[in-house]
């Protein structure tokens, strides 16, 4: 078996056996090692097997990548390659030493990190109102309002609605592991309705994906934030941890609150919620 044959039935094994993430998320990250290898042969510095991958080797792939074509690849696009291949070689050998971004040089200067608030500032300028078709409005609506991701909101049964609460179970939460949402606003209970009106007009039972195939459900919505220049994987999540957290601080402690809003949207780390709140 080649040297590159070997590295890719390496990551193709550990991800499957890992399991983890949406059936989209996976793919991607198969998509993007794909590419890394693709690289690291193209760039003369694939290693045998991943456990042999040195720090020299990752710095010359991140200097080709910037140098490539003569079209430099962003920062913030090769910190997310390097974020998959580290993922990976973790799931291949867990006590491999991946070098951090910082001993990499991968530094996001402050005008890439306010990427993030881009959601807050398209919804200011009204992109619900410019958002045509009702089935991607819904989806979008519980991004922003909820907290879901778009696959959750596409997979989201009326049976997982109570009175005062969004149950998200584990077979269609992104990181597979149960969570309540707690509804406390009248903006939520609107947005309630119209997902029932959405699913009525299509006359359907209980959820979009009675209506057609996720992927279907998806491209739909690819497309028209496309036509809106909006990138399909802009964090409309933050808009409700900004909006929560700003409740949620006004009688509990920031460090509560930070914890709360963790568990309610399924992060594992702080660090992506600290960025969406400040």
């Amino acid at each position: 078996m080649s040297r590159k044959s070997n590295l890719i039935h390496a990551y193709t094994r550990a991800l499957k056996i890992s399991n983890k993430g949406a059936y989209a998320t996976q793919q991607t990250k198969l998509k993007t090692m794909r590419l890394i290898v693709e690289d690291l042969v193209l760039f003369r510095c694939a290693p045998h097997r991943w456990q042999e991958l040195s720090d020299n080797q990752i710095c010359k792939l991140i200097e080709a990548w910037k140098i490539k074509n003569n079209k430099p690849i962003k920062t913030t696009t090769i910190i997310k390659r390097i974020s998959v291949l580290r993922k990976i070689c973790f799931l291949i050998d867990n006590a491999m030493n991946f070098p951090s971004n910082k001993k990499l040089g991968l530094q996001v200067n402050s005008s890439q990190q306010n990427d993030y608030s881009f959601p807050h500032v398209v919804l200011k300028n009204g992109i619900l109102e410019k958002i045509e078709h009702p089935i991607t409005k819904t989806i979008i609506e519980f991004e922003m309002f909820f907290g879901l991701t778009k696959p959750e909101s596409i997979k989201l049964s009326d049976h997982s609605i109570d009175k005062d609460k969004i149950m998200i179970y584990r077979d269609i939460a992104y990181n597979h592991y149960d969570r309540i949402i707690p509804i406390k606003t009248e903006q939520q209970y609107n947005v309630l309705a119209k997902r029932i009106q959405v699913i009525k007009k299509y006359n359907v039972q209980n959820s979009l994906l009675q209506i057609t195939s996720f992927a279907k459900l998806s491209s739909l919505y690819r497309n028209e934030l496309a036509i809106l220049n909006i990138e399909g994987h802009s964090h409309f999540r933050m808009i409700y941890a900004k909006d929560r957290f700003e409740n949620l601080k006004k009688s509990i402690t920031k460090k509560k609150a930070i914890k709360i809003l963790q568990k309610e949207l399924g992060l594992t780390s702080d660090r992506l919620l600290k960025r969406w709140i400040k």
